[in-house]
């Protein structure tokens, strides 16, 4: 039997399916284009392949709401099939974070055995993938040897180079023949399509005994219990590792961040090692430098803690597609797809943990540059070096007063505290308030030290936006500010 399985090919094969899963996520800044695209395919399944609701089988609606945040529960949301003309049928499942749109497209069972249809089929109703998705896999599925005889499928290179001889539109990654694997249920898989570790849409080809279809459609497609099959499940978890190293960027974004603190900490280095008192001008670039430097703080804390999430996502996984193999009875070799995916997590939690050791170093440089600042303010308060110009009562009213006229409570004041280093998170709520009392608060908030020179800081960050106000001009000049 085992020369039987060896020997058979091309022509043993019968039920070509084509099965395609859709991921996206539920959450972040691409979810609602993703949903959007979804919702596109879903419309186009009634559409093109005129697919009507499947209430009675699943009981669920075939309709998908408006808008993402009404989308209600878990497990399958919706549903619905065509039976004319061969099986089409289409589900839209959520898992936790992630929502799922698989489309099962097979031909007649009279037709001449090949993909073409399905593949046509599929290209009219989904065209370009966004890459909002999370990722995408196509699974062309085929069934050897005939009903109720048993015929074993094991994953040989002679098996894979017949199918694919016939597939002349695959990008076939060479030797992919050598790499297929044969999983715990005996079925017979391959990754034939060139695939590179930041992809968007994976191609696998899935070959079992046509007396065993119950079973894969158990694995890929719907279980009887409604929960997600396997392997659905499984590349869920390798198109979330896929998709947070594209999300990384090679690191780019480190990178950008390290290169603009490192040239504003160097420059602050360099003004503050010059001898003797600082002259107004570059005392003021050093005041501007500590603002930018503490706003890069906040962005660095930021990224670090994207970074932490991004590495424990990847990992959980990790953990989660490890799991499911082993309760599937499939042990991975070295080539095969399985073993790629377990390669390629493993990689990017380990670049992740260099990123963030990386940004834990720029962390500790950033610090120290801006204590090397405060060890100079603190010995130079004598001299006169950087200190803050002192308004009276009366000026105080007019700085507020012109403030609120010209910037109002709204993103242009919440940018100008933000640009002197008062975060947006110790700010006052701006909707709704009134300027002048908003900006009262925030003048008492600053003077009470929430940043340095709190009046030089905000009447020289309103010159640099209004630098022929009146007011504004007429104050710095009153204090023999910089330029006036």
């Amino acid at each position: 039997m085992a020369g039987d399985a060896v020997q058979a090919g091309w022509s043993d094969l019968r039920g070509p399916e084509l099965v395609v899963h859709l991921y996206a996520s539920t959450d972040g800044p691409r979810a609602v284009q993703a949903y959007e695209f979804l919702r596109a395919v879903w419309a186009a399944c009634r559409r093109v392949l005129e697919m009507k609701p499947a209430f009675d089988r699943l009981g669920v609606p075939a309709l998908l709401p408006a808008s993402i945040d009404d989308l209600r529960g878990r497990g399958v949301l919706a549903a619905q099939l065509s039976l004319g003309g061969g099986v089409h049928q289409a589900l839209l499942r959520r898992d936790d974070d992630l929502l799922c749109l698989s489309v099962l497209l097979a031909p007649p069972d009279d037709d001449a055995f090949g993909w073409s249809q399905p593949e046509e089929q599929w290209r009219r109703v989904a065209g370009t993938l966004p890459p909002s998705l999370v990722g995408a896999v196509r699974l062309y599925q085929g069934h050897l040897g005939r009903p109720g005889v048993p015929v074993p499928v094991p994953a040989t290179p002679a098996l894979a180079r017949s199918c694919g001889a016939t597939r002349p539109g695959w990008d076939q990654s060479p030797g992919w023949e050598d790499r297929g694997v044969t999983t715990g249920a005996g079925f017979a898989v391959w990754e034939p399509v060139a695939v590179v570790d930041d992809q968007l849409e994976r191609t696998l080809l899935i070959l079992v005994p046509a007396c065993r279809d119950g079973e894969l459609v158990a694995w890929t497609w719907r279980r009887r219990d409604a929960a997600a099959p396997p392997l659905q499940r499984y590349l869920a978890g390798a198109a979330k590792v896929r998709y947070q190293w594209r999300v990384r960027d090679g690191g780019d974004a480190v990178r950008r961040l390290w290169d603009r603190i490192d040239e504003r900490a160097t420059r602050l280095r360099q003004l503050m090692g010059a001898p003797g008192p600082l002259p107004a001008a570059e005392a003021a670039d050093v005041r501007q430098l500590v603002r930018r430097l503490r706003v890069d703080r906040a962005e660095l804390t930021t990224l670090a803690a994207r970074l932490t999430q991004m590495r424990r996502s990847v990992a959980i996984s990790g953990v989660n597609m490890a799991a499911i193999l082993r309760a599937d009875g499939t042990s991975p070799g070295e080539q095969d797809l399985f073993a790629v995916d377990r390669r390629l997590a493993e990689h990017v939690v380990d670049q992740l943990d260099d990123d963030l050791v990386f940004l834990g170093a720029v962390a500790a440089g950033t610090e120290a540059a801006l204590e090397l600042v405060g060890r100079a303010q603190a010995e130079s308060v004598d001299h006169g070096q950087i200190e803050d110009i002192r308004l009276t009562p009366e000026e105080q009213v007019e700085l507020c007063t012109e403030l609120a006229a010209v910037f109002g409570a709204g993103l242009r004041a919440a940018h100008l505290l933000e640009e002197i280093g008062l975060p947006r998170a110790r700010q006052l709520a701006a909707a709704g308030a009134v300027p002048l009392e908003w900006w009262t608060e925030m003048l008492r908030e600053l003077g009470n030290g929430a940043v340095e020179t709190p009046y030089r800081s905000t009447l020289e960050a309103a010159l640099r936006v209004f630098a022929y106000n009146r007011v504004f001009v007429r104050l710095a000049r009153r204090h023999r500010l910089r330029g006036q």
